[in-house]
């Protein structure tokens, strides 16, 4: 299979370079430190006119656990339609019950509403109490992939359960490790037959700007030891890609 290097994207800059690193695909959201939450249509419209590659939209309207009130949900179905009608490629979501297991019928309803769209099932897959079930569900119901740390917080803690997953529903559903993913571990899931990866790139962007309320120099002056923001790095993405590709 041909292996594709997914990168989250949690800003403009990290689109740009996704498609300068050489990236196949980009799954685009926002406040990717709390795990990623749905963009805004104006950042998903502008992400789309300037990608080459594929975007796929994070359809996830608040950080915590992935059991939604009926409210929620509408958002959630609303927001969908907006990030088709932005150009989004693909959509990336799913929905859990309050006992833990997936949330069949409203998964189903959002797997529904993105066609033609193809449709991701996120990270929601590792806090489900049964995996299997929820495996068996997404292979009967079409989905395209599950994003996974093999039910674990990060790829080193469940890499042999990440190999399991593919060697038992990866004929009939992608696979695509994410969370932690780094050269060594890559490595080890390239080599066991995974194709599709999910990497965020990040590296820090210190800011180098200093700024004060007063501009006369009077009065207190808040500093921070570090003040920036994380971004894709070309350089990390490149690394990968060697890993992967072999160029």
């Amino acid at each position: 299979m041909k292996k594709v290097l997914e990168i989250c994207c949690d800003s403009i800059n990290s689109v740009e370079n996704a498609n300068i690193g050489g990236a196949q695909r980009i799954e685009l959201c926002t406040a990717l430190q709390t795990g990623g939450l749905s963009p805004t249509y104006s950042f998903l419209n502008n992400a789309v006119k300037i990608s080459k590659i594929p975007i796929n939209a994070l359809l996830r309207p608040r950080a915590g656990n992935f059991v939604y009130s009926d409210a929620e949900f509408q958002i959630m179905c609303e927001e969908l339609e907006e990030m088709k009608k932005a150009g989004a490629t693909g959509i990336v979501s799913g929905v859990l019950l309050p006992n833990g297991r997936i949330d069949k019928h409203r998964t189903k309803e959002l797997l529904d509403l993105s066609k033609p769209l193809n449709f991701t099932f996120h990270r929601a897959i590792d806090f489900c109490t049964d995996i299997d079930e929820a495996m068996e569900f997404l292979c009967d119901i079409g989905a395209e992939r599950v994003l996974s740390s093999g039910g674990f917080s990060k790829i080193d803690e469940g890499i042999e359960s990440i190999i399991e997953l593919h060697k038992k529903y990866g004929k009939k559903i992608c696979i695509m490790p994410g969370g932690g993913l780094n050269i060594e571990n890559a490595k080890i899931l390239k080599d066991a037959g995974i194709y599709e990866f999910h990497f965020s790139a990040s590296e820090f962007e210190e800011e180098k700007n200093v700024y004060s309320r007063f501009p006369n120099g009077l009065g207190h002056v808040i500093s921070f030891e570090k003040y920036g923001y994380n971004y894709s790095s070309q350089n990390r993405i490149k690394k990968m890609l060697e890993l992967l590709l072999g160029f």
